[in-house]
């Protein structure tokens, strides 16, 4: 199993535009055995990886974001199916800005 939704609170804190530098936590609902958070900086293509915690249902993290801009992330984990992007944009991404953002739900899991 493996349940994320970016409009679901209780998967993402917040809901479209992020305030820069201000924190947002992700949380992913599954019995896998690790989760890593994948940001991508779309101004430069730098890529940050952030192993999640785990609790009792699963993988959260909490970071923010200090560099307006637009950023894509996608989740890794030891899933077993294929990532299934939800949108057009890139396979498995979902952007977010810092600053004032705006916000589209892609992921991957």
């Amino acid at each position: 199993m493996f349940y994320y939704n970016a409009i679901d609170k209780n998967c993402k804190s917040v809901i479209g535009a992020i305030v820069e530098n201000k924190a947002i936590k992700f949380k992913v609902i599954t019995d896998n055995s690790y989760c890593t958070l994948f940001i991508i900086n779309d101004k430069n293509n730098n890529v940050a990886s952030y192993k999640m915690l785990k609790d009792s249902d699963g993988f959260y993290l909490e970071i923010s974001l200090s560099e307006i801009g637009l950023y894509w992330y996608y989740f890794e984990s030891d899933n077993k199916l294929p990532r299934i992007p939800a949108g057009a944009d890139p396979p498995g991404s979902s952007p977010f800005r810092g600053g004032d953002h705006r916000h589209h739900s892609r992921h991957s899991g």
